[in-house]
């Protein structure tokens, strides 16, 4: 379950999650969106990003071949 909170990025990035929220387009309203912005690494230029649920939870390769989750929780940053 995505909670608000910090989530690291499997590349190391740390991330805070604000919430979910249903994307609407033109007044129909589609799947569920993860809002988060970068706290520390790459792409922490104070910017908000959105994915969706679905890529949020998923499994990616790393560099190693292993199957990882693109974000995890972690407790505190």
């Amino acid at each position: 379950m995505i909670t608000r909170g910090f989530y690291r990025h499997w590349k190391g990035g740390v991330y805070f999650v604000h919430g979910i929220a249903d994307l609407e387009i033109d007044g129909t309203v589609g799947r569920a969106i993860v809002v988060y912005e970068s706290i520390q690494g790459v792409n922490d230029d104070g910017r908000m990003r959105a994915r969706s649920r679905t890529d949020f939870d998923a499994l990616v390769q790393d560099g190693d071949g292993r199957t990882v989750p693109r974000f995890t929780r972690i407790e505190s940053w």
